[in-house]
């Protein structure tokens, strides 16, 4: 294919310099408390009268470019905001991992896995494409380096990541298989291109399958998911009840779920057990602060202040609640 980031697969842009990529690797790692989770920090409920403001702040990367310097980003894919008051930028293109303040609006990056002038490699000191990215409470961090085909855990402070190839439970000498596996496909037992995943404290498991346009909810223990925003039978559109290349989602406290509708560049939300989504961010695609291009990652702060790595527009957005 030797696209950049998982779109659909017909209309993803060529970047010359990539190898193939046939799958990316699902990272959002075991449930844990709600004040180290970026996802899902704060609880609130959605009702009448909740608005949040649909016109964003670029927070990283303002020089309206992609670049290697310090203060730009290249095909930002995933962004982590820990309760440490940073966030962590998986700067996809430049094969780094970037770290921020959180309320810098006119700041720079240090690069803390990877190389800071965008060299790749397969070495423990390098990256090849990193998307996904997952900070634990002691910020050590753990990254899909995709095109390297591996999981790479840093220690805090650490230069040189180590490969892990899972991550099971305690003592546990084997993995679980717990979603998937029946082939490639939209039936509700299979995954079509998984391209994020998100995990509940109840263990329940959300997936973006991102060919079949939809978030799927795979319980505990089940042998099959259930399709809980977009089409069950793959189909995708620009209405409110679907979606085109869902890239990641999480949810708050309430179990709204909050999608990234790739191919539309916009966000979604969708209520516990509602089916049609409310755009909260992204309009048609564009560089201004009310647009989105192709955005792949979400986080929220303490506030429930919102995070979109805008992965065309080489930058991260901030859309503040209101």
């Amino acid at each position: 294919m030797g696209q950049h980031f998982p779109l659909h697969p017909l209309q993803q842009p060529q970047v010359q310099h990539e190898q193939q990529v046939h799958q990316v690797p699902l990272l959002h790692m075991d449930p844990v408390p709600a004040t180290d989770r970026s996802r899902s920090l704060k609880p609130f409920r959605l009702n009448g009268s909740f608005r949040s403001n649909t016109t964003g702040i670029t927070v990283a990367d303002v020089t309206n470019s992609s670049g290697t310097a310090s203060n730009q980003l290249n095909y930002p894919y995933d962004v982590f905001v820990a309760s440490q008051n940073v966030m962590y930028i998986a700067d996809s293109s430049n094969n780094r991992i970037q770290r921020w303040l959180l309320n810098a609006t006119n700041g720079t990056g240090m690069t803390v896995a990877g190389s800071s002038t965008g060299l790749s490699g397969i070495t423990s000191s390098l990256l090849t494409n990193p998307r996904f990215l997952y900070v634990d409470s002691s910020q050590n961090m753990y990254t899909a380096d995709t095109n390297n085909h591996r999981i790479q855990y840093y220690s805090y402070g650490a230069p040189n990541g180590t490969t892990i190839l899972m991550r099971w439970g305690p003592s546990a000498t084997t993995g679980v298989l717990v979603a998937g596996a029946n082939g490639q496909g939209a039936g509700a037992n299979q995954i079509d291109w998984g391209a994020g995943l998100y995990i509940d404290a109840s263990s329940t498991i959300y997936i973006t399958d991102l060919q079949s346009n939809r978030v799927a909810q795979w319980l505990l223990g089940a042998t099959s998911g259930t399709t809980v925003a977009g089409s069950s039978s793959g189909v995708s559109g620009t209405s409110s009840t679907l979606m085109h290349a869902v890239c990641s989602v999480v949810l708050d406290a309430y179990d709204n779920k909050y999608a990234v509708d790739n191919n539309n560049h916009r966000i979604q939300m969708f209520c516990a057990n509602g089916t049609s989504g409310t755009i909260v961010a992204g309009t048609t695609s564009g560089a201004s602060p009310t647009q989105l291009q192709y955005p792949c990652g979400i986080a929220f702060d303490l506030s429930m202040n919102m995070y979109i790595a805008d992965t065309s527009g080489h930058r991260i957005q901030k859309f503040l609640k209101l």
